[in-house]
């Protein structure tokens, strides 16, 4: 599915990722990918992710999470891991300066089970709906479309959603992971930059 170079971006909620360590090139470790979060950025709402782990490494700027109902603000060099199972959200209050983060993600300990193609799946499908005008100002498709979306990705491996949301939060729908769609792997200086960040931190 993604490779070293790949780029999603939600142009709704204001993420923009850059895969280093894609399903196509990462053998038995996680995914990793360079996430710039512009600012205000905001991951879609509260969720958990029942099969993955995922940690978040912040490079430059400052990232606000709310983990396990503790609200948290990580900066430079700081990193907080979210296990399976665990609801949490992510945002950046900045309304200046962007957040540049490392973020990691993994199968859980006893998932080897699990299609990590699932995730980008799910992450491809909500940004390009995002992308295409097809949710709201957060970043929300309908439920109508969120099932649907749901249902394609239960049904390709029966396997359980890669992320379930709160409907407190986000009504069931799979869109609060946020939006994306892989736009391109022509961006080789945006590559260098995010290799550059990465060897500095």
């Amino acid at each position: 599915m993604s490779r070293c170079g790949d780029v999603y971006e939600n142009k709704v909620t204001g993420e923009y990722a850059v895969i280093l360590r894609g399903t196509e090139d990462r053998g038995q470790g996680p995914g990793i990918a360079h996430l710039t979060a512009r600012p205000g950025a905001a991951v879609v709402g509260e969720h958990f992710h029942p099969n993955l782990t995922e940690r978040f490494t912040v490079l430059r700027g400052r990232l606000d999470a709310c983990i396990a109902g503790s609200t948290l603000s990580l900066g430079p060099g700081q990193s907080a891991t979210v296990e399976a199972g665990v609801a949490h959200d992510w945002w950046n209050s900045s309304k200046t300066e962007e957040a540049h983060v490392l973020v990691e993600v993994d199968r859980a300990p006893g998932a080897d089970n699990v299609d990590p193609n699932r995730f980008e799946l799910l992450i491809g499908m909500l940004f390009g709906l995002a992308n295409a005008g097809k949710v709201d100002r957060k970043g929300r498709p309908s439920p109508l479309q969120a099932a649907g979306h749901r249902q394609g990705i239960c049904r390709r491996d029966r396997l359980h959603a890669p992320a379930t949301f709160d409907s407190a939060s986000g009504a069931g729908d799979p869109g609060a992971t946020r939006p994306s769609a892989r736009l391109s792997r022509d961006r080789p200086g945006l590559l260098q930059a995010a290799r550059a960040c990465h060897a500095g931190s």
